[in-house]
């Protein structure tokens, strides 16, 4: 087991900016209407979306794909904001689909007889496989930033991989979806999330997860993803409850050039599977996170996430453990306070868990 003996300086994903969080914005009654309320945000038009910062890609165009499914693109179909969600065919197998099958509809590829406990947990995911009616359209948001932060840093709690230039394609994460509970601050917001790039301050990376809080005007629990420190994608419908388990696996197909977002909640069985083309790719860092988002160029309050559990983590093509490879414990905290911390790997590497201590 490897660990790095000085820390390479980590950029963290800055999320989107609802406007209702300025004061000009506070009395916005089309805003405020949609503060944390599944049914309010996908029913909101496209001008009140704006109006709290979001952005409405519309479904565009369904391109038949040659195994029988079917790639749903939303926004402008090959402009730099478009994105893709690729659903199998009726009656799709993912345990017997052949490896190219199991690439175009965003399968992980399955663990090696070395690693048990990830085989286990691949078949249990393809043995519950169904997919989501695809979504009416995807929410943006924008106005994503890059910060580099030290450790102890005041932004993520984690893990973070390292190894050679655009040697990591895969990540996979599985994590029981927190809830906010009470706090002492008034207003609060954390994400979990799995990562490839993103590191090093290089603005390149692929990653996705869940949010909980009361500051972004999102339903708890909402999926998202986000490609290069642009846009943060939020699929129509996409939202964990708290206590279902989410499976999230981002990959990069380095011969296609494109980002593969796998949602699998693990739970009801359901699957999501999006796509986002981009020739730049950072693949040398994975990262495992909790963060607490930064906001009109301020970091958020953490939520009061408890203990969170990652069940499973994992890196390269063949879901080898983190500890495999050189890897940071990050400490989220200010130079008076620690806000959160990740406990030691356990389970051969493959376990941790994320523990909340204070929201400020």
């Amino acid at each position: 087991m490897r660990r790095l003996a000085s820390l390479i300086p980590m950029a963290a994903i800055v999320f989107a900016v609802p406007l209702a969080l300025a004061p000009t914005a506070a009395a916005d009654t089309s805003c405020s209407s949609l503060a944390n309320s599944d049914s309010n945000l996908y029913a909101a038009s496209a001008a009140d979306l704006a109006a709290c910062g979001f952005t409405s890609y519309p479904l565009a165009s369904v391109t038949p794909l040659a195994g029988g499914g079917a790639e749903y693109t939303y926004g402008t179909p090959g402009s730099q904001f478009s994105t893709s969600e690729i659903v199998p065919p009726a009656g799709f197998d993912p345990a017997t689909a052949t490896t190219a099958q199991q690439t175009e509809y965003g399968v992980p590829p399955e663990p090696s007889v070395s690693d048990p406990a990830g085989q286990a947990q691949w078949l249990h995911m393809v043995s519950n496989w169904q997919s989501i009616s695809p979504a009416n359209r995807i929410i943006g948001l924008n106005n994503v930033t890059n910060q580099v932060i030290p450790n102890p840093n005041s932004i993520w709690s984690g893990y973070a991989d390292e190894e050679g230039y655009n040697y990591f394609h895969y990540a996979w994460g599985i994590y029981t979806q927190p809830s906010a509970g009470h706090s002492h601050c008034s207003t609060y917001e954390e994400s979990t999330w799995v990562g490839i790039g993103g590191t090093q301050g290089v603005s390149a990376l692929g990653q996705a997860g869940t949010y909980i809080g009361n500051v972004l005007n999102v339903p708890q629990g909402q999926y998202w993803y986000e490609t290069n420190v642009g846009t943060t994608y939020m699929p129509d419908g996409y939202v964990v409850p708290a206590g279902e388990v989410l499976e999230d696996f981002v990959s990069y197909n380095t011969s296609g050039d494109y980002y593969t977002y796998t949602f699998a909640n693990e739970t009801t069985g359901l699957h999501g599977v999006f796509q986002f083309g981009s020739s730049t790719y950072f693949g040398s860092t994975t990262e495992f996170i909790v963060e607490r988002p930064t906001v009109n160029g301020s970091p958020t309050n953490l939520a009061n996430f408890g203990t969170l559990s990652w069940d499973y983590v994992a890196s390269a093509v063949q879901e080898n453990p983190i500890s495999d490879y050189p890897y940071q414990n990050l400490t989220m905290g200010t130079s008076s306070d620690t806000m959160a911390t990740a406990s030691a790997l356990s389970d051969g590497g493959y376990q941790f868990t994320n523990g909340q201590h204070s929201c400020d």
